[in-house]
């Protein structure tokens, strides 16, 4: 798909105030809440990501800090297929979610878009729980964090499919 096709289809989001693709193939928006809406055109797919945190000498100081992102089970599904990236250069932390080319069209780009902003900060701060209970050296507590969040997940999930 080329960026022009890509652009034309970014007219159709009116709830969000996304530059046109650049000719790298990037366009972003800083979302209501605060984050960062960052979607890039790859060559198999158009991946979509926010930004966690940048964890700086951290993630060398308390490598338990990747442990504790990994141990968890609330990615499968529950976040519409979520993955959590680490870059080493920048440090940085982020959410991802790819939506392969065969699959996109002006809807889809839309639906798919929608969910990733609804289901991504959500994901977001649990992470960022992980990682403050990490530096604190609260660990053992971030299982029980984990479930009260996630039952109160659940009952935002079933709130949503009634709608």
């Amino acid at each position: 798909m080329n960026i022009s096709d890509l652009n034309k289809f970014l007219q159709r989001l009116t709830s969000y105030d996304l530059t046109p693709f650049d000719q790298d193939g990037l366009t972003y928006t800083r979302l209501k809440d605060g984050n960062m809406l960052n979607i890039y055109a790859t060559d198999l797919s158009l991946m979509l990501f926010m930004q966690v945190d940048v964890l700086g000498n951290a993630g060398d100081e308390h490598p338990e800090i990747f442990r504790e992102l990994l141990h968890s089970n609330i990615i499968g599904g529950k976040f519409g297929n979520l993955r959590i990236v680490y870059d080493n250069e920048s440090t940085a932390i982020w959410i991802c979610h790819d939506i392969l080319w065969e699959t996109i069209n002006a809807d889809s780009f839309v639906f798919e878009i929608d969910m990733f902003v609804k289901n991504a900060p959500l994901l977001i701060k649990l992470l960022r729980e992980d990682i403050i209970a990490t530096y604190l050296g609260e660990s053992g507590s971030v299982e029980e964090n984990r479930n009260n969040t996630e039952k109160l997940i659940d009952i935002y999930i079933a709130n949503l499919l009634r709608v």
